[in-house]
């Protein structure tokens, strides 16, 4: 469950734990907006803050009043008789809890995502979710 100020850009190369689980497949590296502005996520807390959305990483920059509140993912199934595009459900777990549950289409053609409008932290996580999920299961 990355954090949700996470914007994730781009895979770290040497993580912390390669070849771990993580909530987005793979460790990536991007943007904090817990502040309200963009800033470059501390290498820090990257792992257990950023990707994990741990609020005991110690990350400096985390409002206090939305310690619990993360995102998970989880791959409702494939769609089209190709499979050209991913179902994704989108949870969000406040205080360990589910309070939130919606679904986002996503095209591996152009990787449009339908419903468009989601905030720039969520749809970056999307976007790595089905990226890192394609690139372990490419479409047959």
């Amino acid at each position: 469950m990355p954090c949700p100020y996470f914007e994730p850009q781009q895979i770290v190369t040497h993580g912390q734990r390669t070849g771990g689980r993580l909530p987005l497949f793979d460790e990536y590296d991007g943007w904090c907006h817990a502040n309200g502005e963009r800033q470059p996520a501390l290498s820090a807390v990257r792992f257990s803050g950023c990707n994990h959305g741990n609020p005991d990483s110690g990350c400096p920059v985390l409002p206090t009043s939305e310690n619990r509140r993360q995102r998970r993912f989880h791959l409702e199934g494939k769609t089209g008789t190709d499979g050209s595009a991913l179902k994704v459900l989108v949870l969000e777990i406040k205080d360990y809890a589910p309070v939130h549950a919606h679904a986002v289409l996503y095209s591996r053609v152009d990787e449009h995502l339908e419903p468009e409008g989601l905030d720039t932290c969520e749809r970056a996580q999307v976007l790595a979710f089905c990226r890192s999920y394609g690139e372990r299961f490419p479409r047959v």
